[in-house]
């Protein structure tokens, strides 16, 4: 499977270095971003999103930080409190007493309306352009290596970045659950101004 996408870098950040990196305009989501109401947000936005075939094995996600974002669009203040923009929100969290990642993509819709969308988890290295496209096609690949026919039982359980990512090539470890079995995959990345080809290989289930 290769396919070649225009690539869009989102530049991943703590917390304090996003607010070095925004412009003045933009650190009022610096503040929001950093809150505790925004935490409390992501609490209850983690489990709401959770897929349910990962909630049957860990019903309840607690988030332990959640300090690095990626900028997509550009926010947009009122006085009475933000109106636009859409980010990348990376939470460390506890999944029944193992560490996990949750990826949540947060959306502004009118005044003050924070709209979540469960992103893939783990270390997924790509921008959301491309993971839209991968996931669709690691799906659907995986699931026909595992033979499962019900997409209502399959998810993508955890992305772990192999080695040291370097900007234009990097490797991930895919591991999936369909129908009750475990999958993985590797699938190696290279991107150039072109767009990004990925291929993916050495799928079995453990």
């Amino acid at each position: 499977m290769r396919v070649v996408l225009p690539f869009l870098a989102a530049l991943l950040l703590p917390a304090a270095a996003l607010a070095q990196a925004l412009p003045a305009g933009q650190q009022q989501l610096t503040a929001l971003l950093t809150s505790p109401t925004y935490k409390q947000f992501l609490q209850t936005a983690v489990n709401q999103v959770e897929s349910p075939v990962l909630k049957a094995r860990c019903a309840n996600l607690r988030v332990i930080d959640a300090d690095r974002f990626a900028l997509i669009i550009p926010a947009t203040f009122t006085p009475n409190g933000i109106t636009g923009g859409m980010w990348l929100s990376v939470l460390n969290v506890d999944r029944c007493g193992a560490p996990a990642t949750r990826r949540i993509l947060v959306q502004v819709g009118g005044l003050n309306g924070l709209s979540p969308t469960a992103m893939l988890p783990g270390d997924f290295r790509g921008d959301v352009r491309l993971e839209s496209e991968i996931s669709r096609a690691m799906t659907a690949e995986m699931m026909t290596f595992s033979n499962c026919k019900d997409s209502t039982k399959f998810a993508i359980v955890d992305i772990k970045a192999q080695g040291v990512p370097a900007p234009a090539n990097w490797t991930e470890l895919w591991t999936a659950e369909a129908c009750g079995k475990f999958v993985t995959a590797y699938v190696d990345y290279a991107a150039s101004p072109q767009g990004v080809t990925y291929q993916s290989r050495d799928m079995k289930a453990p």
